[in-house]
Protein backbone atom coordinates (compact mmCIF):
# COMPACT_ATOMS: atom_id res chain seq x y z
CA UNK A 1 0.00 0.00 0.00
CA UNK A 2 1.33 3.45 -0.91
CA UNK A 3 2.01 5.69 2.06
CA UNK A 4 -0.05 8.87 1.92
CA UNK A 5 0.53 11.85 4.16
CA UNK A 6 -2.62 12.52 6.13
CA UNK A 7 -3.32 15.21 8.71
CA UNK A 8 -6.21 15.43 11.18
CA UNK A 9 -9.05 17.37 9.63
CA UNK A 10 -9.33 19.66 12.65
CA UNK A 11 -5.64 20.61 12.25
CA UNK A 12 -6.20 21.55 8.62
CA UNK A 13 -9.17 23.72 9.56
CA UNK A 14 -7.01 25.60 12.04
CA UNK A 15 -4.13 25.96 9.60
CA UNK A 16 -6.40 27.46 6.96
CA UNK A 17 -7.87 29.95 9.44
CA UNK A 18 -11.37 28.42 9.27
CA UNK A 19 -11.36 27.65 12.99
CA UNK A 20 -9.52 29.23 15.89
CA UNK A 21 -8.63 26.18 17.99
CA UNK A 22 -9.13 22.45 18.40
CA UNK A 23 -12.36 22.87 20.37
CA UNK A 24 -13.82 25.01 17.61
CA UNK A 25 -12.60 22.71 14.82
CA UNK A 26 -13.73 19.40 16.30
CA UNK A 27 -17.34 20.51 15.91
CA UNK A 28 -16.84 19.75 12.21
CA UNK A 29 -15.20 16.34 12.53
CA UNK A 30 -15.90 13.23 14.57
CA UNK A 31 -14.06 14.01 17.77
CA UNK A 32 -11.04 14.99 15.67
CA UNK A 33 -10.62 11.41 14.42
CA UNK A 34 -11.54 11.96 10.77
CA UNK A 35 -8.49 12.14 8.52
CA UNK A 36 -8.48 13.72 5.08
CA UNK A 37 -5.96 14.01 2.29
CA UNK A 38 -4.34 17.43 2.44
CA UNK A 39 -5.25 18.01 -1.21
CA UNK A 40 -8.93 17.87 -0.31
CA UNK A 41 -9.01 20.53 2.38
CA UNK A 42 -11.25 22.67 0.19
CA UNK A 43 -13.92 19.97 0.45
CA UNK A 44 -13.70 20.25 4.22
CA UNK A 45 -13.80 24.04 3.99
CA UNK A 46 -16.91 23.89 1.81
CA UNK A 47 -18.55 21.53 4.30
CA UNK A 48 -17.91 24.03 7.09
CA UNK A 49 -19.33 26.89 5.05
CA UNK A 50 -22.48 24.97 4.09
CA UNK A 51 -23.24 23.39 7.45
CA UNK A 52 -23.02 26.26 9.84
CA UNK A 53 -22.39 29.93 10.36
CA UNK A 54 -18.75 30.92 9.95
CA UNK A 55 -16.90 31.80 13.10
CA UNK A 56 -16.70 35.58 13.50
CA UNK A 57 -14.04 37.07 15.75
CA UNK A 58 -14.77 40.32 17.57
CA UNK A 59 -11.94 42.41 18.99
CA UNK A 60 -12.27 45.71 20.86
CA UNK A 61 -9.48 48.27 20.57
CA UNK A 62 -9.15 51.67 22.28
CA UNK A 63 -9.38 55.10 20.69
CA UNK A 64 -6.26 54.80 18.55
CA UNK A 65 -5.72 56.69 15.33
CA UNK A 66 -6.70 54.79 12.20
CA UNK A 67 -3.05 54.47 11.00
CA UNK A 68 -2.11 52.81 14.32
CA UNK A 69 -4.88 50.21 13.97
CA UNK A 70 -3.73 49.45 10.43
CA UNK A 71 -0.10 49.16 11.50
CA UNK A 72 -0.89 45.73 13.01
CA UNK A 73 -2.23 44.33 9.74
CA UNK A 74 0.97 43.96 7.73
CA UNK A 75 0.55 43.77 3.95
CA UNK A 76 -2.74 45.34 2.80
CA UNK A 77 -1.95 45.62 -0.91
CA UNK A 78 -4.61 43.05 -1.90
CA UNK A 79 -7.50 44.83 -0.19
CA UNK A 80 -10.24 46.86 -1.77
CA UNK A 81 -11.82 49.17 0.80
CA UNK A 82 -15.42 50.19 1.39
CA UNK A 83 -15.86 53.21 3.65
CA UNK A 84 -19.03 54.76 4.97
CA UNK A 85 -18.19 58.05 6.65
CA UNK A 86 -20.45 61.09 6.86
CA UNK A 87 -17.67 63.64 6.40
CA UNK A 88 -15.01 63.81 3.72
CA UNK A 89 -14.16 61.00 3.69
CA UNK A 90 -10.70 62.63 3.36
CA UNK A 91 -9.41 65.82 4.91
CA UNK A 92 -10.09 68.74 2.58
CA UNK A 93 -7.14 70.75 3.88
CA UNK A 94 -4.81 67.95 2.79
CA UNK A 95 -6.58 67.41 -0.55
CA UNK A 96 -6.32 71.02 -1.68
CA UNK A 97 -2.90 71.71 -0.24
CA UNK A 98 -1.44 71.02 -3.68
CA UNK A 99 -2.28 69.48 -7.05
CA UNK A 100 -0.39 66.28 -6.28
CA UNK A 101 -2.55 65.58 -3.21
CA UNK A 102 -5.72 66.31 -5.16
CA UNK A 103 -4.70 63.92 -7.93
CA UNK A 104 -3.81 61.16 -5.44
CA UNK A 105 -7.16 61.64 -3.69
CA UNK A 106 -9.14 61.45 -6.91
CA UNK A 107 -7.27 58.35 -8.06
CA UNK A 108 -8.19 56.45 -4.88
CA UNK A 109 -11.89 56.26 -5.77
CA UNK A 110 -13.68 53.90 -8.12
CA UNK A 111 -16.14 56.08 -9.99
CA UNK A 112 -19.34 54.74 -11.57
CA UNK A 113 -22.94 55.77 -12.06
CA UNK A 114 -26.20 54.47 -10.69
CA UNK A 115 -25.93 54.82 -6.92
CA UNK A 116 -26.95 58.46 -6.50
CA UNK A 117 -25.89 60.45 -3.46
CA UNK A 118 -24.17 58.23 -0.92
CA UNK A 119 -21.63 58.37 1.89
CA UNK A 120 -20.42 54.87 0.94
CA UNK A 121 -17.34 54.71 -1.28
CA UNK A 122 -15.22 52.04 -2.94
CA UNK A 123 -11.46 52.70 -2.71
CA UNK A 124 -8.77 50.99 -4.73
CA UNK A 125 -6.08 48.65 -3.37
CA UNK A 126 -3.11 50.66 -2.12
CA UNK A 127 -5.25 53.46 -0.68
CA UNK A 128 -4.40 52.34 2.83
CA UNK A 129 -2.14 52.63 4.66
CA UNK A 130 -0.81 55.39 2.36
CA UNK A 131 -3.75 57.76 2.90
CA UNK A 132 -4.85 56.50 6.32
CA UNK A 133 -3.73 59.61 8.20
CA UNK A 134 -5.94 61.78 5.97
CA UNK A 135 -9.17 59.79 6.46
CA UNK A 136 -11.70 61.62 8.62
CA UNK A 137 -12.95 59.28 11.34
CA UNK A 138 -16.25 60.39 12.85
CA UNK A 139 -18.98 58.79 14.92
CA UNK A 140 -20.23 55.53 13.40
CA UNK A 141 -17.53 55.21 10.75
CA UNK A 142 -17.49 51.90 8.86
CA UNK A 143 -14.36 50.68 7.05
CA UNK A 144 -14.43 47.27 5.36
CA UNK A 145 -11.79 45.36 3.41
CA UNK A 146 -12.14 42.50 0.94
CA UNK A 147 -9.84 40.82 -1.58
CA UNK A 148 -10.35 40.59 -5.33
CA UNK A 149 -7.97 40.31 -8.27
CA UNK A 150 -10.71 41.31 -10.71
CA UNK A 151 -11.89 44.96 -10.73
CA UNK A 152 -15.24 43.89 -12.19
CA UNK A 153 -15.80 41.41 -9.36
CA UNK A 154 -14.75 44.05 -6.83
CA UNK A 155 -17.31 46.47 -8.22
CA UNK A 156 -20.03 43.79 -8.09
CA UNK A 157 -19.12 43.09 -4.47
CA UNK A 158 -19.34 46.79 -3.66
CA UNK A 159 -22.80 46.99 -5.20
CA UNK A 160 -23.88 44.28 -2.77
CA UNK A 161 -22.60 46.45 0.05
CA UNK A 162 -24.67 49.34 -1.20
CA UNK A 163 -27.82 47.57 -2.35
CA UNK A 164 -28.08 44.53 -0.05
CA UNK A 165 -26.14 45.28 3.12
CA UNK A 166 -27.19 48.86 3.82
CA UNK A 167 -30.39 47.87 5.57
CA UNK A 168 -28.58 45.50 7.93
CA UNK A 169 -25.52 47.58 8.63
CA UNK A 170 -23.62 45.58 11.23
CA UNK A 171 -24.71 42.08 10.21
CA UNK A 172 -24.48 42.68 6.48
CA UNK A 173 -21.13 44.42 6.54
CA UNK A 174 -19.65 41.67 8.69
CA UNK A 175 -20.77 39.03 6.20
CA UNK A 176 -19.41 40.96 3.24
CA UNK A 177 -15.95 41.71 4.63
CA UNK A 178 -12.71 39.94 5.34
CA UNK A 179 -12.10 42.74 7.82
CA UNK A 180 -14.59 45.22 9.24
CA UNK A 181 -13.58 48.17 11.41
CA UNK A 182 -16.34 50.10 13.13
CA UNK A 183 -15.68 53.27 15.10
CA UNK A 184 -18.85 53.84 17.22
CA UNK A 185 -17.38 56.85 19.07
CA UNK A 186 -14.29 56.52 21.24
CA UNK A 187 -13.28 52.90 20.53
CA UNK A 188 -12.84 50.44 17.64
CA UNK A 189 -14.78 47.24 17.01
CA UNK A 190 -12.93 44.80 14.75
CA UNK A 191 -14.68 41.86 13.06
CA UNK A 192 -13.12 39.18 10.88
CA UNK A 193 -13.59 35.59 9.73
CA UNK A 194 -9.98 35.45 8.49
CA UNK A 195 -7.67 33.57 10.85
CA UNK A 196 -4.53 35.49 9.84
CA UNK A 197 -6.20 38.85 10.36
CA UNK A 198 -7.56 37.71 13.70
CA UNK A 199 -4.09 36.75 14.88
CA UNK A 200 -2.75 40.16 13.86
CA UNK A 201 -5.57 41.96 15.61
CA UNK A 202 -5.10 39.85 18.75
CA UNK A 203 -1.57 41.27 18.89
CA UNK A 204 -3.11 44.74 18.82
CA UNK A 205 -5.57 43.69 21.54
CA UNK A 206 -2.69 42.46 23.68
CA UNK A 207 -0.78 45.72 23.15
CA UNK A 208 -3.84 47.66 24.28
CA UNK A 209 -4.23 45.44 27.34
CA UNK A 210 -0.58 45.86 28.32
CA UNK A 211 -0.56 49.61 27.86
CA UNK A 212 -3.94 50.18 29.47
CA UNK A 213 -5.33 53.67 29.21
CA UNK A 214 -1.99 54.97 27.92
CA UNK A 215 -2.32 52.92 24.73
CA UNK A 216 -2.86 55.99 22.58
CA UNK A 217 0.27 55.40 20.52
CA UNK A 218 1.69 51.88 20.79
CA UNK A 219 4.79 51.03 18.82
CA UNK A 220 3.92 49.43 15.46
CA UNK A 221 4.70 45.69 15.41
CA UNK A 222 8.02 44.61 13.94
CA UNK A 223 7.41 42.89 10.60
Amino acid sequence: MTDRKTIPAYELLIRRGLCADVQDATRWVTQGKVFVDDMRIEDVAEFVRKNGEARLAQIILPDWGFPIVLSFLGDMSRFWWVVDIQQGPFDGLWIYENAENEARHDDAFVEFEGLGDTSTYLLKPGTFPELAEHLIIDEHSYIAAFSSTDPGAALAHFRRFYLEYQGTYDEGWRKGSELLLIYPDGWWEVYTQNGDIERQMRIAEQAASQDGESAGAPSPPVS
